[in-house]
């Protein structure tokens, strides 16, 4: 699965940016983890994680789709 890009968002300050950059290679992770879930309720916890980290990175300005892989 790869990571999806980033888009540039005018106006974030550099603190900003490296805590989106930060939450981006987090949500990469815990992707791996949702693939090596030891159940279904497990990995359905793990992508609940998923939608809440995207909201967080959506205030950041991220733009990607939360499940690109649909």
């Amino acid at each position: 699965m790869d990571m999806e890009t980033k888009p540039e968002s005018p106006g974030l300050e550099p603190q900003a940016m490296l805590q989106r950059d930060r939450l981006v290679q987090l949500r990469q992770r815990l992707r791996e983890e949702r693939t090596n879930a030891v159940s279904p309720a497990i990995e359905r916890v793990l992508e609940m994680a998923d939608m809440q980290l995207f909201l967080a990175l959506s205030y950041l300005g991220y733009t990607d789709q939360l499940f690109p892989e649909e």
